[in-house]
Formats: C-alpha cells, sequence, structure tokens
C-alpha cells in the first residue's frame, strides 16, 4: 500500500497537519480523482481518517504513529539510494519521496 510514490506524498502532506481534498491537489498536482482514489486505499488501510470542516472534508493520519513509520521508511529510502550513489544529494532525493 505504501509502494506508490503517490500515497507516500499524501501521507507526507498529511504528517503536520490535516488538509482538504483542495490542499491536497495543490500540493501534489494530481487531478481530485487520482487523490480520490489513493485516499481510499489508505482509508481502508486504516491510515487516514476523514472528518468534516466546516463544508469541506478534511484528511488527517489515523494516528502519530502512521507518522512515524512513513518517517522511518522515508528515512530508509534515503539512505539506500544515497549509499548506492542513485542520487547526487540528499536534497534532491528529499524531493523524491
Amino acid at each position: 500500500m505504501l509502494a506508490d510514490p503517490l500515497r507516500m506524498e499524501l501521507i507526507h502532506q498529511l504528517s503536520t497537519e490535516s488538509r482538504t481534498m483542495r490542499e491536497l491537489v495543490e500540493a501534489t498536482g494530481q487531478p481530485p480523482t487520482r487523490i480520490r482514489k489513493h485516499l481510499s486505499v489508505l482509508r481502508q488501510s486504516g491510515l487516514v481518517l476523514m472528518a468534516q470542516r466546516d463544508s469541506e472534508t478534511c484528511y488527517t493520519l489515523a494516528s502519530p504513529r502512521v507518522r512515524d513509520a512513513y518517517t522511518v521508511v522515508r528515512d530508509l529510502l534515503l539512505d539506500r539510494l544515497t549509499r548506492y550513489g542513485a542520487l547526487a544529494s540528499v536534497e534532491e532525493a528529499a524531493d523524491i519521496i
């Protein structure tokens, strides 16, 4: 479920605060239909929750442990990519992940 780069990006976007669909579309540059599809997978997996905020639907991580797990996976990937010379810099890797 986290093998998809967009799902990792969505978790990254939600790791600091709750966001609306509009905010996620703006942050990722992806169309709403694609965002909705991946949020559905994350919700079904119990990683993301959905709630109403005023007139908009808001998405948030289900638990701080989701953010912690994301951070571990991200750091591991950054380490592997930089260790094997796949990327020129950690900053470049951070942009990808």
